[in-house]
């Protein structure tokens, strides 16, 4: 009988400020289970994205072919090109990888200005009359 295969995505988009889930998927059955560890490409651990401690653990049940794992995104005040860093499938035990690595673009949310996308000089906020 073969072993299940794991892949992550090739690529994925996040923006600034958010929580990245990192879906990975089974084909085959069986349990099994993978590690996901990142490295910096553009993108720095500490200052653009919260990186593993310790490699989070996936594990996938007999009939399960969908998990998630998640990363931290971390946002800043600062006009900058999008950042690139890798997530990938680490320590398979019980199965074989398929597409390991995914190159993950984050999204700059700051305007030149250093002012959020989306945001209008001399924009109020709040109610009027507060």
């Amino acid at each position: 009988m073969a072993l299940p295969s794991v892949s992550v995505p090739a690529t994925l988009r996040v923006r600034e400020g958010s929580t990245l889930l990192i879906p990975l998927t089974k084909t085959g059955t069986g349990v099994c289970s993978v590690q996901l560890r990142t490295s910096g490409i553009s993108a720095r651990t500490g200052e653009d994205y919260i990186g593993f401690d310790e490699a989070p653990i996936v594990v996938f049940q007999d009939l399960q072919t969908e998990a998630f794992g998640s990363l931290a995104i971390l946002a800043d005040q600062s006009f900058e090109p999008d950042e690139t860093l890798t997530v990938w499938i680490n320590n398979p035990v019980g199965c074989t990888v398929a597409q390991g690595k995914c190159v993950v673009t984050i999204e700059n949310t700051t305007q030149r200005d250093n002012r959020p996308v989306g945001s209008l000089p001399g924009t109020l906020t709040g109610r009027e009359g507060e």
